[in-house]
């Protein structure tokens, strides 16, 4: 029904109606009056409320850059947020609105995972779990009791601790990479990308870890990175974010970032050729510098 961006040219989120194709809605996420606006670093819309979205926010000129995650309903700010000092660097829903996932990140711990409470005042810490993911710098999405890492790991979270249940096995790549479960088609689909290779989406038996395929992504550009996959619509409609990048054949716009609109990615052990690209619309940046989006149901 809607998708919304988080934009980093400007300090804003839009939401962008999927039925009318028209922006319905723009807010600013606040700021700090010494070191300015905050942006936004992950958003999560909540699972049965598309009107409602949870942010982690980001500030550009200090470090660490961590701003706080808060709750915004119809773009108006909940009063209580969790404090910049718990880096949430990726946020992800549980089962309902009422808890939420950060992945922790700081060079004095190894990365842990913090659980947030919701209510209806906003959203606060509720626990901390230390030494938890064992490759830092990590995106997390959740998927029927697991939380899923765009570096292939996977942690059980139904348990009173966690559980690290193992990885999928990506290959070798150093650019940053995104992940999206699949639950209809028990599918988890990864995005990855070596300096000078393509990109590809890598796809996985979420239940058995086995590889089930890849198909290419009609781009190129050796600085690019995989900011993020989300699926619209059903599981096999995916929107691709990634920055820095061309599209084959060129389209004659100078690189930059670009949404990539799969209509149906392949579910079965395939690879996908150029030959195949009337399945991909590859779009320019709108803005001045790099976006990230989400999608509600």
């Amino acid at each position: 029904q809607y998708i919304y961006i988080g934009l980093r040219g400007l300090p804003r989120v839009v939401r962008f109606n999927r039925g009318s194709e028209t922006i319905d809605d723009d807010f600013s996420l606040g700021g700090d009056f010494v070191f300015g606006n905050y942006y936004a670093e992950d958003i999560e819309v909540f699972p049965d409320d598309p009107f409602s979205i949870a942010v982690a926010r980001r500030i550009f000129t200090m470090l660490p850059y961590d701003a706080g995650v808060a709750i915004f309903k119809n773009g108006i700010m909940e009063p209580n947020i969790v404090s910049s000092d718990w880096q949430n660097r990726s946020i992800s829903f549980a089962i309902g609105n009422k808890t939420l996932y950060g992945y922790y990140s700081n060079d004095s711990f190894n990365d842990g995972l913090n659980k947030m409470t919701i209510d209806d005042d906003g959203i606060q810490l509720d626990t901390f779990y230390k030494e938890l993911f064992t490759i830092s710098n990590e995106q997390i999405e959740y998927s029927n009791g697991v939380l899923y890492s765009r570096r292939g790991q996977a942690v059980d979270v139904t348990t009173e601790h966690p559980t690290f249940l193992g990885n999928y096995d990506l290959g070798e790549y150093t650019s940053y990479g995104a992940v999206e479960p699949a639950d209809s088609l028990d599918r988890i689909y990864f995005g990855t990308h070596s300096f000078g290779d393509p990109y590809y989406v890598k796809i996985f038996n979420k239940s058995t870890f086995d590889f089930l395929g890849e198909f290419e992504i009609p781009l190129t550009g050796s600085n690019g990175e995989f900011y993020d996959i989300i699926k619209w619509g059903d599981d096999s409609k995916l929107a691709i974010n990634i920055k820095n990048a061309t599209a084959i054949p060129s389209d004659g716009v100078t690189p930059g970032h670009r949404i990539v609109i799969i209509d149906n990615a392949p579910v079965s052990n395939q690879n996908i050729s150029h030959s195949d690209l009337h399945q991909f619309k590859v779009y320019p940046n709108p803005t001045i510098d790099n976006f990230i989006i989400k999608s509600s149901s």
